[in-house]
């Protein structure tokens, strides 16, 4: 593999490092609003709580998943 090729794969995976920790930092606000959603959709029946509560774990499962690939596909 070429010089640039390389650099070029080690600041992307520098990167998805940085996004990482971020992510990691984000994910406890993330777990506290959902079973707050949890709990308010469940003693108001508001589906629109329970709507946002099913978006949030996708976008969690989506951005897991999609750290976890690139990972697997780089090394």
């Amino acid at each position: 593999m070429d010089k640039k090729k390389r650099d070029s794969l080690d600041d992307t995976i520098e990167k998805l490092e940085r996004i990482k920790i971020l992510y990691s930092v984000v994910r406890v606000p993330i777990y506290i609003l959902v079973v707050v959603l949890l709990l308010s959709s469940i003693f108001t029946n508001n589906r629109l709580h329970l709507f946002m509560l099913l978006t949030i774990v996708g976008l969690d499962f989506v951005i897991k998943n999609r750290i976890k690939i690139f990972k697997t596909l780089t090394y």
